[in-house]
This record gives structure tokens, C-alpha cells and sequence, in this order.
């Protein structure tokens, strides 16, 4: 994976090809840079963390991430299905949040893991249907509201429905 790194504002000019993220100006309505909101300002939003939202890759380094995940270069099997698992939460019910994915399934398509992303101007979706070993990755450069609506859609199709 040599595009995925943790990027900071002053990077995204030097980077070629970095897809600056986009939200929509309230007062006109036109599209503009997140980064010259103060509203949407990655510095004051992130409050200085590293990881979380800072992170940018590509579809072609997200799907190598995806095939090694399907073996054990990079974590071990055992470690991988116990994030697949619901978590047992304090109360004794179970939640659908595993280790860093949301667990869902159907009927077709079997298991269902993923994480969704959104910061000032990028809105994300990883959608692994771990049984047809299929990969949907939704990667959008400005925020965009029906993404989840858009993601259901998806699966849909790809169960044939």
C-alpha cells in the first residue's frame, strides 16, 4: 500500500492527484474546499488526533488491504473472526458492533462487515461481504448526505434483489 498515509492539511497541495474534499458553502450554496470553512476546519475538527480522519487511500490500496485481510500476513485468523463477532455489552444484550466493523448479513450474500468514514468534505463507506469474499468501497471527495441510502441500493443489487 504505497498511496495510504496519514495526510495533514499542508500535505494535500504538494500531493499530486490528492482529491481535496468539498462541502457546500450554506451562505451560496456553490461547492468550495472544506478546508476554507472555518466550520469544517480538519485542524480545529480533529482537534489535533492522528488516525481518524487524517487517513487517505485509494481503491486500488483499500482492495490489497481487503485480500490480505482474507488471509493471515497481516493478522491472524482467530484475531479477525473475533471482530466479526457481536460484542456483548454490559447490560448482557449484544451489540452489532464488532471490532471496528459493523456486523450485518443476508439471506444471498451471507456476512456483511463495514465502516463508514465522514469528515469535512469526504464521506466513506467499506462494505465486505465476507462469505462471497465481494468488496464494495464508496469513496467520495465531499460530503454527501444519502451515502448510507446509496449503500443499501448497493447491496441490494448485489443480492440480486
Amino acid at each position: 500500500m504505497i498511496d495510504t498515509d496519514i495526510r495533514s492539511p499542508a500535505d494535500w497541495d504538494r500531493i499530486e492527484r490528492f482529491a481535496l474534499g468539498y462541502v457546500r458553502n450554506k451562505k451560496t450554496g456553490k461547492l468550495v474546499r472544506a478546508s476554507s470553512l472555518p466550520s469544517a476546519s480538519y485542524s480545529a475538527y480533529l482537534a489535533g488526533r492522528y488516525g481518524p480522519g487524517r487517513v487517505s487511500s485509494t481503491v486500488g490500496d483499500m482492495m490489497k488491504w481487503d485480500r490480505v485481510l482474507y488471509t493471515e500476513k497481516l493478522v491472524p485468523k482467530a484475531a479477525i473472526e473475533e471482530a466479526y463477532k457481536p460484542m456483548r455489552l454490559n447490560n448482557g444484550t449484544l451489540s452489532q458492533y464488532g471490532m471496528g466493523w459493523m456486523l450485518d448479513s443476508d439471506p444471498q450474500l451471507g456476512r456483511i462487515v463495514h465502516h463508514t468514514g465522514h469528515n469535512p468534505g469526504y464521506a466513506n463507506h467499506i462494505i465486505r461481504m465476507i462469505d462471497k469474499d465481494l468488496i464494495l468501497l464508496l469513496l467520495t471527495n465531499r460530503d454527501f448526505e444519502p451515502l448510507d441510502a446509496l449503500s443499501k441500493d448497493l447491496i441490494a443489487a448485489f443480492a440480486g434483489k
